[in-house]
């Protein structure tokens, strides 16, 4: 399936017979010759804003590449799949997923298994905080009670999540 934003792009491209936005002479690229005219005359035709950073961050959702051997001049975008003398390469052009992970390999070990293995594995991360915990708490209440002298404060980050341990910072280091 081809998104309507490569469809207008495509169709600008093809249709628009000014040289303020054009395919490369190879029909590999877009080059934007002069963006003031593309913005105010061109963009607001084909989409339903005048506003080129959002048709920019078009451009990186799907993966297209800023030429930056030219930094003076015209702007240049290519991809691989998007090309005059071939359209039916269009649907190849894939937006960018956004991820809530922090970690991308983290993402692309959890693509690689069926729903019912990650939700074990969830249940299994869960239940291993649970413990960690609880042992914490265990070795809270084992501790001895120490008297706390007045320039001296008592730091605690999240003990259960990481190697834990209490630190000791005095408030004088602070000031």
């Amino acid at each position: 399936m081809v998104t309507p934003f490569l469809i207008n792009t495509s169709k600008m491209l093809n249709e628009t017979r000014s040289s303020c936005i054009q395919w490369s002479s190879d029909g590999s690229k877009i080059v934007i010759n002069d963006r003031p005219v593309f913005v105010s005359s061109v963009l607001p035709r084909f989409f339903r804003h005048s506003n080129f950073e959002t048709f920019r961050r078009q451009l990186l959702y799907y993966q297209f590449i800023r030429d930056v051997s030219v930094a003076e001049g015209p702007l240049i975008y290519s991809h691989l799949c998007f090309h005059r003398d071939m359209p039916h390469l269009l649907p190849m052009v894939k937006r960018k997923k956004v991820s809530n992970c922090k970690n991308p390999q983290q993402e692309d070990n959890n693509n690689k298994f069926p729903p019912h293995i990650l939700r074990e594995r969830q249940r299994d991360q869960k239940r291993k905080q649970r413990q960690r915990k609880r042992r914490y708490r265990r070795r809270v209440r084992k501790q001895p009670k120490e008297k706390e002298e007045k320039h001296d404060v008592m730091i605690r980050n999240e003990p259960w999540e990481e190697e834990w341990g209490w630190e000791w910072e005095s408030i004088f280091d602070n000031l």
